[in-house]
């Protein structure tokens, strides 16, 4: 998989890591075919760097962003950059797993955590997975980017995700 797309912006090439001090990962920022950025979190506790190939269009990003995470913060473009980035990774997670797993998110408090479970997803998992976690049972991996295993449709409709 080399794309995600939200709302017409789409992250492309991203890489991840991790060394000593955290997490890194780089990637390109797309608005349509047009590449609006780069940018490149080190994983150092220092800010993103985002060097920026258009500007207009990531004025528009920016915006964009606020809207999104309902914020006037000064580096919220890389918030939502970031989280485009972790829905990359997620999505491509589910992707490589989705004959063999079932991802799913279980709340814990104000905390969201993601769980893997070695059964391919299917009725008797899911109705097993909701009867142990209950309201805590925040969704399904293979739901929220709609992956699922051959034969196999979406469980749960409108009810959790």
């Amino acid at each position: 998989m080399k794309k995600l797309e939200t709302e017409g912006y789409v992250v492309k090439s991203a890489k991840q890591g991790e060394h000593t001090h955290g997490r890194w990962f780089t990637g390109n920022l797309y608005n349509g075919s047009v590449k609006i950025a780069e940018f490149e979190e080190h994983g150092w506790g220092g800010p993103m760097d985002i060097h920026i190939k258009n500007e207009d269009m990531f004025e528009n990003f920016v915006s964009f962003a606020r809207t999104m995470e309902d914020s006037d913060y000064s580096e919220i473009d890389a918030i939502l950059i970031e989280d485009m980035v972790n829905s990359f990774f997620d999505r491509k997670m589910v992707m490589a797993g989705r004959k063999k797993k079932t991802y799913f998110v279980v709340k814990n408090g104000d905390l969201e955590s993601v769980w893997e479970n070695n059964t391919p997803y299917n009725e008797g998992l899911v109705n097993a997975l909701r009867k142990e976690y209950g309201d805590r049972l925040v969704g399904f991996g293979n739901e929220i980017f709609d992956i699922y295993p051959d034969g196999v449709d979406r469980i749960i409709r409108d009810e959790v995700a």
